[in-house]
């Protein structure tokens, strides 16, 4: 195909080499009516992915560009240059472990940006696959699907896994540079554009999001169940708290339940490893998130927690109930009887 570059596919990696052909080839399978470009940046890798991205290059020289950092710069910084070296007016966002299941991916994505020019991006459904065992998926997408999606939308039901999205290029280099130093870049990143134009979603699997060991928030190789969750949700609870004065507190009531449900998750995981003072000062503060905006939600906080990590106390060492989990019982229990006469006045 002739004529200006409609669409660039922009990957980023590192140490894909087990996953970067399977994204290679699901782009180059797309059926377009356009021309477009794969653009790949390489951070550095320490595996074999440069010399499997130089391969490719050599084999297909018209249609893939390839930008290799120096020095490994880090995900974010690696997708920013190389989102400048594209040169289409839509951004296909791969990342390098993922890959697309559907040869009709760019094309449905890119005609409903051209049918819906208010949508700053669009996204689809995604499988997701864990650690390569298709058999073991999920799929990830709104559950009351919707054409539009809010930017309330957004802060209650989450955002778009980054390997099913497309964006416009200037709106995409607005949100990526706008989100360099806030954590979920792809929900950090598409709350940003929703304040330019609805969402458009797309209800159709169309790609694979790829859960494996090297994963930035699933590494499993040298952490336990609890200090990964720990990790997400320090992460997600910057990311709110980071738009909660983003939007001058707009949202905040909004906001308040997904700070909540993440301090519970940290009190989950503290219990489990038996950090007391870090279990004792997130049930605290999910207890009493700032700016709770009424004493019937402050209520009805206290008892979800006391749903949720009540059962968590009975921890047993050597069949025998822990002294420090008969504690924490005898204070959630007391807790229960204040909150009771608080309920009592409401």
């Amino acid at each position: 195909m002739v004529g200006a570059i409609k669409l660039s596919v922009l990957m980023i990696s590192y140490n894909h080499e087990a996953f970067i052909s399977e994204a290679i080839d699901s782009a180059l399978m797309q059926r377009v009516d356009y021309p477009f470009e794969i653009v790949i940046g390489d951070d550095q890798s320490t595996d074999l992915t440069r010399n499997i991205l130089t391969d490719y290059q050599k084999r297909y020289p018209d249609t893939i560009k390839l930008i290799f950092q120096e020095k490994n710069v880090g995900p974010k910084q690696n997708q920013l240059d190389v989102l400048k070296a594209c040169k289409g007016s839509y951004i296909a966002l791969l990342d390098g472990d993922d890959y697309w299941d559907s040869p009709l991916k760019l094309i449905k994505t890119s005609r409903f940006l051209d049918d819906n020019p208010q949508s700053p991006m669009c996204f689809h459904r995604i499988r997701k696959v864990f650690d390569n065992q298709k058999q073991m998926t999920q799929e990830l997408g709104p559950k009351k699907p919707k054409k539009f999606l809010t930017t309330e939308d957004l802060l209650i039901k989450g955002g778009a896994v980054t390997s099913a999205t497309v964006w416009r290029r200037d709106m995409l280099l607005k949100a990526a540079t706008e989100t360099r130093h806030i954590p979920v870049g792809d929900r950090a990143r598409a709350i940003v554009a929703s304040q330019f134009g609805n969402i458009g979603y797309i209800d159709e699997v169309l790609g694979v999001w790829r859960i494996h060991e090297a994963n930035a928030f699933h590494s499993s190789s040298q952490s336990s169940p609890a200090d990964r969750q720990i990790k997400i949700s320090y992460s997600f609870i910057k990311l709110f708290e980071t738009f909660d004065k983003y939007f001058s507190y707009q949202y905040h009531d909004l906001i308040v339940p997904s700070l909540t449900a993440h301090h519970y998750q940290l009190c989950e995981a503290y219990l489990s490893k038996m950090e007391w003072q870090l279990f004792a000062t997130h049930l605290m503060q999910a207890l009493f998130v700032p700016g709770q905006p009424d004493n019937r939600l402050l209520n009805q906080s206290i008892f979800i927690s006391l749903q949720t990590i009540g059962k968590l106390t009975i921890k047993r060492t050597k069949n025998r109930i822990s002294r420090k989990a008969f504690q924490i019982a005898k204070f959630l229990n007391k807790l229960r009887r204040k909150v009771l006469g608080l309920r009592s006045r409401h």
